[in-house]
């Protein structure tokens, strides 16, 4: 017990040396970029940029940068640095969309990273970016209709270490009833198999999952993704164990948006037969989201 003890108290002081480490290394990122003048100067001088087009010149001092745009529009930003940049320093870029009425948050962290001329370095992104648009489209929902005032923040580092470098204002407009589309449906996904007794069975089954597991999300619509039963047999002996089927679940979240994630429900082998209760089996794909119906 003794030797465990002293193992246990070795363990613990490497993982808290491991974790000052890293806390030094995300503060020392931030100070990476240079000097106190540098810092000055990225504070002072980084630009960001926002309009409906994409921004071509590196210099873009004659770009007619709009500040209105409505949530179906693309809006391309670039944001320009009065110094060249340390790859490792461009990758810790941070770009937070945050709505004044709310103080909703639309985080983005990752960059379509372009290295400029001798000038500086800039980074270009499409806050409706096929990466990004499932987060806008839930951001959308948040917004009043009517114009929304929206700070864009840019900052480098890492959680609290993180160092604010500039920020902007624009104006995004809501109509009544318009929605950011993704482009994908609960339509989209094709069924393997119909047979709406089944189909029935399976929706009363994984509603009924769901309540007992305490999903936020509402189970509206089930299709059956296999084109027939799978069994399954014994490693060893080849013994039918049960067999198991593939279905796609179609939900609403509280906040309005639509997902769809792939699930799996098995019958047991009874020694004569499948029994008609299904079990719950696993996910068979990971949640993707859709345009509502």
């Amino acid at each position: 017990m003794k030797n465990l003890k002293t193992v246990f108290i070795v363990i613990l002081i490497l993982l808290i040396g491991s974790s000052m480490q890293n806390i030094k290394a995300q503060r020392a990122l931030v100070n990476s970029i240079s000097n106190d003048r540098n810092v000055k100067k990225l504070k002072n001088e980084t630009r960001v940029l926002v309009s409906n087009e994409f921004i071509e010149e590196i210099d873009a001092n004659n770009v007619n940068s709009d500040q209105t745009f409505s949530i179906t529009e693309d809006i391309y930003t670039r944001v320009i640095f009065p110094i060249q940049l340390r790859k490792i320093d461009k990758k810790q870029i941070n770009f937070d969309v945050i709505d004044e009425n709310t103080g909703e948050r639309y985080e983005l962290a990752w960059f379509d990273l372009n290295t400029g001329n001798e000038n500086g370095t800039y980074i270009d992104l499409n806050l409706k970016d096929d990466l990004y648009l499932d987060y806008f489209q839930k951001f959308s929902m948040q917004l009043a209709d009517g114009e929304n005032l929206l700070r864009l923040v840019v900052s480098m580092g890492i959680g609290h270490t993180a160092t604010k470098i500039c920020e902007t204002e624009i104006t995004l407009t809501k109509s009544e009833g318009e929605k950011v589309l993704i482009g994908k449906t609960f339509d989209d996904y094709t069924a393997g198999m119909s047979n709406p007794e089944l189909e029935t069975q399976i929706l009363e089954f994984i509603k009924e999952y769901a309540k007992n597991d305490r999903w936020s999300e509402e189970v509206l619509e089930i299709k059956i993704e296999s084109k027939d039963w799978t069994i399954v047999n014994h490693k060893y002996s080849g013994a039918v164990l049960h067999r198991s089927i593939a279905f796609w679940v179609y939900a609403v979240w509280p906040d309005g948006h639509c997902t769809v994630q792939g699930f799996s429900a098995k019958q047991k082998f009874n020694g004569s037969g499948f029994a008609d209760q299904l079990l719950y089996n696993g996910i068979e794909h990971g949640q993707a989201q859709v345009d509502c119906k």
